[in-house]
């Protein structure tokens, strides 16, 4: 993720970022887990509709 790895990614042609689950974890974990707050953990995220392939309703 270019939010939390610039440095390292600078120099590639291309990048790939992970999907807005994926980010939104990453990005709200990643300060508590670099202060020690807390333990590294596996995050899991179930959704039972995919956003992207919902079609409009005048439900």
């Amino acid at each position: 993720m270019v939010e939390l790895f610039r440095d390292q990614v600078l120099p590639a042609p291309l990048i790939a970022n992970p999907g807005c689950y994926t980010s939104t974890s990453v990005l709200a974990l990643a300060p508590l887990i670099a202060e020690d707050l807390i333990e590294q953990t596996a995050q899991r995220a179930d959704m039972t509709t995919d956003p992207a392939s919902r079609c409009p309703s005048m439900d």
